[in-house]
């Protein structure tokens, strides 16, 4: 049976149901620590009688572990969940999307930053937000930028950008430690700068940074970027499945 965690007893539990999960272990386990106490966080955190964790945040589930396959896409279809994110099988109703593979490992040393940009290593977690998030609803860039303050003042989020000739921010990037992990996400590169190689310059030099801080970097990339990760010297380990609920 999928139950809420809303004790530290679930919360342990649910940690478990983690260990091993490339890239997912940090993302969800320093989730897991800062909101699930928080309703207002934008998390829902559940386990299954089976050993399984489940998260959602907005329309995305990420499951592990073993679940019923019925009941979770009940559980889903009730909740409201658009896709999902695992490294197995679909439930009945939904069909495969996307693959992701999960990379980690420490890139080669890219060289000088990108002639005519700077980096910026204590950016605006206000600007972060409009950049990454420009695309998208207002109350989603607020709680892009809440969260993102949150894991940053609690030790658990490093955010770096590149800033061009005038100080307009021309791309961003963020990191969520975790247990000796490092968990490179929400990167983005403006339009009119991208094909310069910014994306995979502040990539390199933020992981080498965590690296040399004891933290193992980590990324989840689309097909279309294997090889780019693969060039950079990281290493593909293992893959996760994007599922879409079918009409």
């Amino acid at each position: 049976m999928i139950a809420r965690v809303t004790t530290p007893a679930d919360r342990d539990r649910f940690a478990r149901a983690l260990q091993g999960a490339l890239c997912l272990e940090p993302q969800l386990g320093a989730a897991l620590d800062l909101f699930w106490e928080n309703p207002g966080g934008g998390w829902q955190f559940y386990t299954s009688g089976e050993g399984g964790a489940l998260a959602l945040q907005g329309p995305l589930a990420t499951a592990l572990g073993p679940f019923d396959g019925e009941e979770l896409d009940s559980f889903l279809t009730f909740l409201g969940a658009e896709t999902l994110l695992t490294p197995g099988p679909p439930p009945p109703g939904w069909e495969e999307g996307e693959t992701l593979t999960a990379f980690r490992g420490t890139p080669r040393d890219p060289g000088p930053c990108p002639e005519g940009f700077r980096l910026v290593e204590d950016p605006s977690l206000g600007e972060l937000s409009r950049l990454v998030m420009g695309e998208n609803t207002r109350e989603e860039q607020e709680n892009f930028y809440v969260q993102a303050c949150i894991r940053k003042n609690h030790g658990k989020g490093t955010f770096r950008t590149l800033a061009d000739s005038d100080g307009a921010l021309a791309a961003g990037l963020g990191a969520t430690t975790h247990s000796g992990w490092a968990y490179l996400a929400q990167g983005y590169v403006l339009p009119r700068y991208r094909g310069h190689g910014l994306g995979s310059w502040l990539i390199a030099t933020l992981a080498r940074e965590l690296a040399a801080r004891g933290e193992i970097p980590c990324l989840l990339c689309r097909p279309e970027r294997k090889n780019l990760y693969r060039r950079m010297g990281m290493k593909g380990k293992m893959e996760y499945y994007l599922y879409k609920k079918k009409e």
